[in-house]
């Protein structure tokens, strides 16, 4: 999330498995790994991490995204958030993200 806030698509590609990144690589350049621009500020909050005792190279993180924007009529703003689960596995002695998740 914060690599791809700064900009640093290289550096995100990084946290993904191979395989969510071959998936999200099926969009012909169109995904926020080729370019990222928010719609405004963004927070990532951690809600809920769980494991599974028979698969442990395996969890569930429970992300809530609050979006807020400036755009609005005569100044005013808007805010929302949303919530989703991402699987994440470990892939190289490494936690990486297992689905083709783009944090917006």
């Amino acid at each position: 999330f914060l690599a791809l806030e700064a900009g640093n698509i290289a550096g995100a590609r990084r946290y993904y498995t191979e395989a969510a990144l071959a998936e999200m690589d099926k969009t012909g350049g169109m995904g926020p790994l080729e370019s990222y621009r928010p719609n405004g500020s963004q927070r990532l909050r951690i809600t809920d991490v769980s494991t599974d005792e028979a698969e442990p190279d395996r969890a569930y993180v429970t992300i809530v995204i609050d979006t807020y924007n400036n755009n609005g009529l005569f100044g005013s703003g808007s805010s929302y958030s949303y919530e989703r689960t991402v699987e994440v596995v470990r892939e190289a002695d490494q936690w990486k993200i297992a689905d083709p998740e783009y944090f917006y």
